[in-house]
């Protein structure tokens, strides 16, 4: 490695590159079209420093690099320094987010990446306005590209993993438990009263302070128009507590970034 580490190196650019390792000597090669028109509409030019974030089996790795080359069909990069890899979030959050309005989504999306949750999973909900339908593969790069971009803009080490669609509740449910899922720490997100059905939800404050540390959190928020009460009844049923956020009625995306 050479050359110096870039005073305030957290307020360069960030980027993800799709390699398990940075080669921490010699020179790496990078040939994403993403990532070179992001490098070309930041105006960067050889002798500019960036960030290069790769996801290694054992953990993401930071490394500040120096632009060697760059045109439109490759950059050249060298590693000038290691940097550290900020903690993770003491607890490993889940969400689990039934299909909206597509700008509303997208923003979802967006947020959830900003404030370092683990894992985002799709549902197709029994209200949900919006249909994954037969593009859902389209869709569904679109979103990672929501989630990669987002991450770099907020300088996470650590990009949240979309899941692919789930058709209903209760392939969802199933599929926790086929996993071997733990239900001790899993919410469902729930009005005071579910349709015409008085609901036993525990307060979220209530809930929080029950959580032991370093826990692993999944959470279950529901579409526009909620859950149906079949759907509580299966998420209860595989093990969910319900639990009410309060007497505001928010909208679905804002009770997603609210836990």
């Amino acid at each position: 490695m050479k050359g110096p580490l870039v005073a305030g190196h957290d307020t360069l650019p960030w980027f993800y590159v799709d390699v398990e390792a940075v080669p921490l000597s010699g020179l790496l090669t990078l040939t994403d079209p993403d990532l070179l028109q992001h490098m070309t509409v930041m105006r960067l030019v050889p002798g500019d420093a960036v960030v290069l974030v790769s996801e290694a089996p054992d953990g993401p790795q930071l490394c500040q690099c120096q632009i060697r080359q760059l045109d439109r069909r490759q950059a050249t990069v060298e590693v000038t320094a290691v940097l550290p890899v900020p903690e993770a979030l003491p607890i490993n959050l889940t969400l689990v987010c039934a299909l909206i309005k597509q700008s509303h989504w997208d923003w979802v999306l967006q947020k959830l990446t900003e404030l370092g949750v683990a894992k985002i999973v799709p549902l197709q909900a029994r209200r949900s306005v919006v249909q994954a339908g037969r593009d859902a593969a389209k869709k569904h790069q679109r979103w990672c590209s929501i989630v990669r971009h987002a991450g770099q803009q907020s300088q996470q080490a650590r990009r949240p993993e979309l899941s692919d669609v789930l058709p209903d509740v209760q392939t969802f449910v199933d599929s926790l438990a086929q996993a071997q899922t733990s239900p001790s720490n899993q919410w469902v997100a729930v009005a005071r009263r579910q349709g015409t059905v008085q609901v036993a939800a525990v307060p979220l404050h209530q809930a929080v302070a029950q959580l032991p540390q370093a826990a692993a959190l999944t959470v279950a928020v529901g579409p526009e128009g909620g859950w149906t009460d079949d759907e509580i009844s299966a998420m209860v049923a595989g093990g969910f507590l319900p639990v009410w956020f309060g007497p505001s009625v928010m909208r679905s995306e804002t009770a997603a970034v609210y836990v």
